[in-house]
């Protein structure tokens, strides 16, 4: 049934194709082989601030913070991971994590672009691969009414699809980041992002950053760096941005509750954790109340969504650590985004209950 929808869709686009092309531009054919470049996220906690006399003297004390201005939000440039990250707090959607946001950003440009590439070379399938050690692999098999399309008519229904299906693809990965960071993988292998897999900004942050970029993709007249910023600027204009004294205001009073301690890296410095990844229930941000500020707000809900069924994620895990899931030799071979990946989110929440206790749920 999805793949006749798809195709009365794919033959709607193609009639229309004639009365003017309206291409996502994406990112520029020059960096499609450029892999994206890796951003820092944060644990959604406060560091101590310097005592004002002190720095006055030492101005980068100034800059010991996990927050941001929310101006700098709409500086985002593919090219080398360029654009300031950080924790900004929002009326409407709680803490948004920059770095996540961003990461989020250039992954799904670059799984666009993979996925124009194969769709125009007519793959079936293609491989990306992050930091982590896991591979992805997408594979295509279209309906009968895409093979039967033109190559431009092809280029016209990919601009329908292709931008939200890479953001679901992004998504993808992301969430499994989350997934294989709380059974104990490392990017330095020493220390432990356990702290802060499935904090309670991150799945929100990641599902925003892929919307967005999708949003930028199908921006048919901006370069992509341009759209992206573009739309950052809106889509956070929406979620009303708090300056970074607001930030700290609202951590201030979640402490001892939602975050304890100052040291970042601290085992349980986390006290409240999201595993929704929004399939059965849109992501709701935490959202702290009381706050003068954002009186009146209400939540911005993110729900994923994926346009052509017919473009599937697979994942290799090639993650030793998952045997504290699977069981020592048991680890799947392959699994499917996102039913597999969603499998894994009960055990994690047991986990979390047995870790942090009942209240780590608790809004």
């Amino acid at each position: 049934m999805k793949h006749r929808m798809l195709s009365h869709a794919l033959l709607k686009v193609a009639f229309f194709a004639a009365a003017g092309r309206a291409e996502a531009k994406g990112l520029d054919p020059s960096l499609w082989d450029t892999i994206p470049t890796g951003r820092p996220g944060f644990v959604p906690m406060d560091l101590p601030q310097a005592p004002e006399r002190l720095s006055e003297k030492v101005p980068a004390l100034k800059k010991l913070s996990f927050t941001m201005d929310p101006a700098f939000i709409p500086t985002h440039a593919y090219e080398k991971g360029a654009g300031k990250v950080g924790l900004v707090y929002t009326c409407r959607g709680g803490f948004v994590d920059v770095g996540h946001l961003r990461k989020s950003m250039d992954w799904t440009a670059y799984i666009h672009a993979q996925l124009i590439r194969a769709l125009r070379e007519g793959k079936s399938s293609f491989e990306f691969q992050g930091k982590e050690p896991s591979v992805f692999r997408v594979e295509l098999d279209p309906p009968l009414a895409w093979k039967v399309l033109t190559p431009d008519q092809r280029e016209e229904a990919a601009a329908s699809f292709a931008p939200q299906t890479a953001a679901f693809l992004a998504y993808g990965m992301l969430s499994w980041h989350e997934v294989i960071t709380w059974y104990g993988w490392s990017v330095t292998y020493v220390i432990t992002e356990r702290t802060s897999a499935f904090s309670y900004e991150d799945n929100f942050s990641n599902l925003m950053g892929a919307q967005v970029a999708a949003r930028a993709i199908a921006n048919p007249t901006l370069p992509y760096n341009e759209a992206a910023n573009e739309q950052l600027a809106k889509d956070f204009a929406e979620l009303v941005p708090q300056s970074e004294a607001v930030a700290h205001k609202a951590f201030a009073r979640v402490k001892g509750n939602w975050w304890v301690g100052n040291r970042p890296l601290m085992a349980k410095s986390i006290l409240k954790r999201e595993v929704n990844l929004g399939f059965e229930t849109p992501i709701v941000p935490w959202r702290v109340s009381g706050l003068e500020e954002c009186e009146g707000s209400d939540a911005a809900t993110l729900s994923p969504d994926l346009p052509a069924s017919w473009i599937r994620l697979t994942i290799d895990p090639r993650t030793p650590q998952l045997k504290k899931l699977y069981g020592k030799g048991k680890i799947p071979a392959r699994l499917n985004w996102p039913e597999d990946v969603l499998t894994t989110i009960e055990p994690i929440r047991q986990s979390i209950l047995k870790d942090i206790g009942p209240a780590a749920f608790d809004r």
